[in-house]
């Protein structure tokens, strides 16, 4: 019986190693209040900002799978997500999927992103089509 304990939690521990993708908690580094900043990508590879936009964008993450989108404060729209942190060779990511898509900027709609953060700055990345980065400085 000890034998056969030993083995399933080796194995536990084996796949939950190799997969690489863990469940996120209610303290994710990305909780809290966004502002954007830029916006680089699309099809022509542009730098959009709020300046050349006309408008500001800003999204609260509640940490508990809500998040809500501003435009210059007047809230847009809600949607639901979900985080699976990634460990990469160049750190901590979380895979982000909303649901449903989130409709924060004109130029591109979040359905899945690559979350990082380091310091007050927050980095979008769309892993697909247009490969959007949206660049986010805290808001507090």
């Amino acid at each position: 019986m000890s034998r056969l304990r030993g083995f399933l939690i080796a194995t536990l521990v084996s796949v939950a190693a190799c997969s690489g993708v863990s469940p996120a908690t209610p303290e994710q580094p990305f909780a809290g209040s966004w502002r954007w900043v830029r916006s680089q990508g699309g099809i022509a590879g542009v730098e959009i900002t709020p300046a050349t936009e006309g408008y500001a964008i800003r999204l609260e993450f509640d940490g508990l799978g809500g998040v809500r989108a501003y435009r210059n404060d007047t809230l847009i729209a809600t949607a639901g997500y979900t985080a699976l942190e990634r460990l990469e060779h160049s750190g901590v990511a979380w895979e982000v999927t909303y649901d449903p898509e989130l409709p924060a900027f004109l130029f591109d709609v979040l359905d899945l992103t690559t979350a990082r953060r380091t310091g007050d700055v927050l980095i979008l990345a769309d892993p697909c089509c247009d490969r959007w980065v949206h660049t986010l400085e805290d808001a507090r």
